[in-house]
């Protein structure tokens, strides 16, 4: 198959069908199995990338995304509540909700999360905690709950804007602490390489040069989702 096509075949492989034909059923990822963890971004009801990557990969997806995560609610609520112990392969992405809530920033080194109770659950952090820290807590549970696996952060587009324009506007828009969501896209990458943690940039080509990928400044396109996944992909083939 041609790996940088994003008009996939069909194809069948042991008499099962692989939704999107362009699994290598000699690949490395064929029927490993795939937790992928996040916002809107990566969730059944808004994502348009998740299909797209299992179709590539073979992979077999476990979709944790919920529309409107934190790093410091539901993402970490999910890697601290759910079975990960199966996971050959974790991806994570979050940080445009957390901008978007002014979120305290904080700094790579940081542990503690900003303070967040969701139905109950508290994330046992600390009114002087940090996104930062929600992080660190983020990417170091995901490594002990799933040692074997291998975990990966994902970039967001950086193109939540409110205002009433297309394309990408996050690197000039501020939340209401005067941070711009490339500042929270950065700490978390830093902190994922401070934890050990793979950082694929899979938010390349996805911006304001590109509209057509994203559908509503932030959510991509199902064309996004599909240039999303092949981002993912080229590097994911390789580890």
């Amino acid at each position: 198959f041609n790996l940088y096509s994003l008009t996939p075949d069909c194809c069948t492989v042991c008499n099962q069908t692989v939704e999107g034909a362009s699994a290598d059923p000699n690949g490395q990822w064929y029927g490993k199995n795939w937790i992928a963890i996040g916002t809107s971004l990566t969730s059944e009801a808004e994502g348009t990338f998740v299909k797209p990557l299992a179709s590539r990969t073979g992979l077999v997806v476990t979709n944790l995304g919920v529309p409107g995560g934190t790093a410091n609610g539901h993402v970490l609520k999910t890697v601290r509540t759910a079975d990960l112990a199966a996971a050959d392969l974790i991806t994570v992405e979050f940080g445009v909700n957390d901008w978007a809530e002014n979120a305290p920033l904080g700094q790579v080194g940081d542990t503690v999360p900003y303070r967040t109770e969701l139905d109950g659950w508290s994330n046992e952090g600390s009114e002087n905690g940090s996104f930062a820290g929600a992080c660190y807590q983020i990417f170091t549970t995901l490594q002990k709950q799933a040692p074997n696996a291998v975990i990966i952060f994902l970039t967001e587009p950086t193109g939540q804007s409110f205002a009433e324009t297309s394309g990408n506007c996050a690197r000039e828009t501020k939340n209401h602490n005067e941070l711009k969501q490339w500042d929270y896209i950065q700490v978390a990458m830093e902190t994922a390489r401070y934890t050990g943690i793979r950082v694929i940039d899979a938010a390349s080509m996805i911006n304001q040069e590109h509209p057509q990928y994203l559908k509503d400044h932030i959510h991509h396109s199902d064309l996004g989702g599909e240039q999303y996944a092949l981002n993912i992909w080229t590097e994911l083939k390789d580890i």
